[in-house]
């Protein structure tokens, strides 16, 4: 950097300088003097000459430091190459310790392996490690083509190899296909090799179009599903229930997913799909009918832990089950979706550990009126419940401020839920009478004692006027402050208050109520959090 080529006895080093008066005038544009004018053609060559000899320097100089600039950075790199070569693991750690590294190494998400892959490509010593290493080799996630030949098997075999003896998570996705494309012709697991794979599958699952594909690995003759403890299915194919689930041995399954069922069963849920039902923890199942019986189903699986249904109709009972009380006593979690009340398993099975409940209409709403006996029903089955979603519910009927015997309003359904901490209502309508029994009072026990949070974002209240929404902002605000400390008849008091628009006469945050509602409810701040949409 510093020898820099210079250009001896050249006009760019004895090059003379312009006088001052000179200088002025050829700068300024002013008339030279006779003898300033007789010196400027020399000048003129003289700084010719020294402008040439000072480009060639500077394109000397120029090449130089590019040169060295090129050097420095390919020392730089030989450099960071040494340094980690000194310090990488591969070298410095012995494979054994890498490899129970790695096994640390995989997400909670559902991954389809790329971790691995990545890892694998990196280098001969790292692919060797991450080889080495099961644990990252135990989700599998396979995008069916549509070609003639058995594209995928010497793949999936390497990988299961590379993941034994642990179970594997495999889930089978398909490709978009369009009319022309050919459809398989051979399942996607060999029948050979069935009953190895199969003994080594911890969870699967099946996509539509994609349920073939491992028909014969799930109905060869012999195999078995030791590991397997979880299923999904969605928008199962009828040859999976007549082929397949027949001979389906699997005495770990504890999770079951099915989605889609519109359609699908040509007999009840019970008989058309033999699973073992008794031996569940998680149940979730979407689209079904009145016509598949999900009650029966779902009374069978007295072992659960969550359920989620989401359909028509949980439609009947079995005899055997309608006469029998049956007790959930691990369920903790429960999220009913149904177009029609489901009365049955309401009023035929106790829910003593349950914490968390979502009751929703997904048809045309359910009146409180209506259906009061069943939610009360529900209430005294669920003595731990804690947090509670109301949806698509009509309780528009007025709230007294005192719950009298005979009450047909949503007051007399929240008394019997004293260990309640969390109270959603969405899309649900009601009257703002409600807000006023929310209040606690020194001189008689309060509903809902421990509430620390009220949702009322999805919230419709009837129709009425601003002196109405007025009043109604008002007792919600008092019933909010009556909770906010624990004071009285509280318990922890309530934290967290959310409200979303149309509150009321207030349909948007242009509306000029709305500025008052929102100074109202905010100065609950910071005893309470309060959140208006």
């Amino acid at each position: 950097m510093h020898q820099v080529a210079r250009l001896e006895n050249s006009a760019a080093e004895f090059a003379s300088k312009l006088d001052d008066g000179l200088r002025h005038a050829i700068f300024h544009n002013e008339h030279p003097t006779a003898m300033q004018a007789a010196k400027i053609p020399a000048l003129v060559q003289e700084r010719t000459k020294q402008v040439h000899d000072l480009r060639i320097r500077i394109d000397r100089s120029r090449a130089l430091l590019e040169e060295d600039e090129l050097t420095e950075k390919e020392a730089a790199l030989e450099l960071h190459a040494l340094r980690c070569a000194s310090a990488s693991p591969v070298r410095r750690l012995p494979s054994e310790l890498l490899v129970e590294v790695f096994s640390w190494c995989q997400s909670d998400d559902e991954s389809d392996g790329m971790s691995a892959l990545t890892v694998s490509h990196v280098s001969s010593q790292w692919r060797a490690v991450a080889l080495g290493a099961a644990e990252l080799w135990t989700r599998l996630t396979v995008t069916r083509t549509y070609a003639q030949n058995q594209d995928h098997w010497q793949q999936i075999v390497a990988w299961f190899a590379r993941a034994s003896p642990l179970p594997l998570d495999i889930r089978i996705l398909p490709k978009v296909r369009r009319p022309t494309s050919p459809t398989p012709e051979y399942p996607l697991f060999a029948a050979s090799s069935a009953p190895q794979l199969s003994a080594q599958v911890g969870k699967l699952v099946l996509h539509p179009v994609c349920q073939l594909d491992v028909t014969g690995l799930l109905y060869h003759p012999g195999a078995s599903f030791p590991q397997l403890t979880h299923l999904e299915i969605d928008n199962p194919d009828w040859t999976i229930v007549t082929d397949v689930l027949p001979t389906f041995h699997c005495p770990t399954l504890r999770s079951v997913v099915l989605g889609n069922l519109y359609g699908f069963l040509k007999e009840k849920l019970p008989v058309g799909f033999p699973l073992p039902w008794s031996q569940l923890e998680v149940l979730s199942m979407d689209g079904f009918t009145e016509y598949d019986d999900v009650g029966t189903v779902f009374l069978s699986c007295s072992r659960l832990r969550k359920a989620d249904l989401n359909g028509n109709s949980v439609g009947q009972i079995s005899e055997e089950l309608n006469s029998s009380g049956i007790v959930f006593s691990r369920l903790e979690d429960l999220i009913l979706e149904l177009c029609d009340f489901p009365w049955n398993i309401v009023h035929l099975a106790h829910y003593p550990a349950l914490t968390k409940l979502r009751l929703t209409s997904a048809g045309a709403g359910w009146s409180c009126k209506d259906h009061l006996d069943g939610l009360v029903a529900l209430a005294d089955h669920m003595p731990a419940l804690n947090d509670l979603t109301l949806g698509y519910i009509d309780m528009s009927e007025k709230v007294l401020e005192v719950v009298e015997p005979g009450d047909d309003n949503i007051a007399a359904v929240l008394a019997h839920l004293p260990s309640l901490r969390i109270l959603r209502l969405e899309n649900c309508r009601i009257h703002p009478s409600l807000f006023a029994r929310l209040r606690t009072h020194d001189t008689e026990p309060a509903i809902l004692p421990d509430l620390e949070t009220l949702d009322l974002s999805d919230t419709q209240f009837l129709e009425f006027t601003p002196e109405e929404t007025r009043r109604a902002a008002e007792n919600l605000y008092r019933a909010v402050t009556s909770r906010a400390t624990p004071a009285a008849s509280c318990g922890g008091g309530l934290r967290r208050l959310h409200v979303g628009l149309p509150f009321g006469y207030i349909k948007s945050r242009g509306d000029v109520s709305f500025a008052s509602l929102t100074e109202r409810l905010h100065s609950l701040c910071p005893e309470v959090h309060v959140q208006i949409d």
